[in-house]
């Protein structure tokens, strides 16, 4: 089984990004000179540079595609949970945890231990604001496939 997640990364996501970039190297241009230093031995800094100098432009959006190879994932796809992504994918603005138990009519504690587990496995953005934790979805579209030998169904 093969599950692909197609999904777009909020601001908060990408200025957490930049942050750890700033803290982990200090500058750009210090990423820059250790890229060509070093001949592009380590791809990983090379792909951090590639990714803050995308995101360092004015208007930039990040889609990130996931693929996962293992069935274990599917376990966290629950119906409930399904429910969960398709309801914040239509509100398309972060919502309240509260508010949305309300809404889709659902206890406030179940909707919260499935929006922890939705977040660990990155598909929910979580942000605490005050006493409030406000999630939104981070996944566009998810496709299952079934493997048969080298080929996808």
């Amino acid at each position: 089984m093969h599950l692909v997640f197609e999904t777009d990364s909020s601001l908060t996501h990408l200025e957490n990004t930049l942050k750890g970039f700033v803290t982990k190297y200090g500058s750009i241009e210090h990423l820059d000179q250790r890229v060509q230093i070093s001949r592009c031995s380590d791809p990983t800094i090379v792909d951090d540079l590639v990714l803050w100098k995308t995101l360092s432009k004015p208007v930039c959006s990040l889609k990130e595609t996931v693929h996962y190879e293992s069935a274990e994932l599917i376990s966290v796809l629950t119906p409930r949970r399904v429910e969960l992504l398709e309801f914040l994918r239509r509100e398309q603005k972060p919502i309240s945890v509260t508010d949305l138990a309300k809404k889709i009519r659902r206890n406030y504690k179940n909707v919260y231990d499935d929006i922890k587990v939705l977040s660990n496995n990155g598909l929910v953005d979580r942000l605490k604001t005050g006493r409030e934790v406000m999630v939104s979805t981070r996944v566009k579209k998810i496709h299952i496939a079934f493997e048969d030998g080298d080929n996808y169904y």
